[in-house]
């Protein structure tokens, strides 16, 4: 056995084994711990050797579906014909399922203070009331949030202190995005994420192609083409009702995760569902505002 790995790297090693990737992406895919470096090739080696596990020799990641050629002319009939997914694989013909098609993310940044980037509102001065919007004599605290959507479900909102830079949203990813594509589509998804440094660093890049993800092509500036920002306006309401504020951050986290929880799946079909309308509606504006 391999003493000197956590329970937790273990079982990370297993499910990327699990989907067939080499020695080297495995142990590319790990991140450095606090007090130790990030377990070499020859301990993933050891350690999946001990376990009986065959090693994959051969470049890592899953059988692609689709062609480059396949995967442009979706793209096209996507932006110009506004297809849905099952449209798109009727109309191309394509030898995959509509669900191969697609995992949405974003990220989200909530205040202990409030709606992350509104200091006031409106008031009626001539009534009583004792719900005006106060701010933190510390300035409040706020943390960052990364979460996915698709047809078939929530991803795991993963929580992020302190910023996000390339090295933790690859984490996030690994914690969340790819047990999430495994369990639902046998790894056989596009993956939607925006032009973000951390998401478009070229260590982020070559992670995601070592893995084997395919990565949707998105334009810059275009919140109004990803479902989940109405998710965010969705919660933002339910967790800042009647204008509550929070004092401490851990309280904040588990009013995020309830309302995630228990009401971000009621609009999911909905939005997802929308997506022709939204591609229209961006076309008809010429890439400019639209109503979503």
């Amino acid at each position: 056995m391999a003493p000197w790995l956590s329970e937790h790297e273990k079982g990370q090693i297993d499910a990327l084994a699990g989907q067939e990737l080499s020695v080297r992406a495995i142990a590319k895919a790990l991140k450095p711990r606090p007090d130790r470096s990030r377990p070499s090739y020859a301990t993933v080696s050891h350690y999946l050797a001990s376990r009986g596990r065959r090693i994959v020799r051969k470049k890592p990641g899953p059988k692609r579906l689709l062609r480059r050629k396949s995967e442009r002319r979706i793209i096209r009939a996507v932006s110009v014909d506004a297809l849905t997914s099952g449209q798109v694989v009727h109309e191309l013909h394509l030898q995959c399922s509509a669900r191969t098609v697609l995992v949405f993310s974003d990220e989200k940044i909530w205040s202990c203070d409030g709606p992350f980037g509104s200091s006031q509102r409106w008031v009626d001065c001539r009534v009583k009331s004792s719900s005006y919007a106060r701010r933190q004599h510390s300035g409040g605290g706020k943390v960052h949030m990364w979460a996915g959507m698709s047809l078939r479900g929530l991803t795991m909102a993963v929580f992020v202190e302190c910023g996000l830079n390339a090295v933790k949203y690859q984490q996030v990813l690994l914690e969340a995005l790819l047990p999430f594509g495994l369990e639902m589509y046998d790894f056989n998804f596009t993956f939607q994420q925006d032009n973000a440094p951390a998401h478009t660093a070229n260590s982020t890049k070559a992670w995601l192609d070592a893995l084997g993800v395919t990565v949707l092509p998105w334009p810059a500036r275009s919140p109004d083409l990803n479902p989940i920002e109405n998710i965010w306006g969705v919660l933002s309401r339910v967790v800042y009702r009647k204008g509550r504020q929070f004092a401490r951050v851990a309280e904040l986290k588990a009013a995020v995760l309830a309302a995630w929880a228990t009401e971000a799946q009621k609009y999911v079909v909905p939005l997802l569902e929308s997506m022709p309308r939204r591609l229209q509606a961006v076309l008809d504006a010429r890439g400019h505002h639209t109503k979503y």
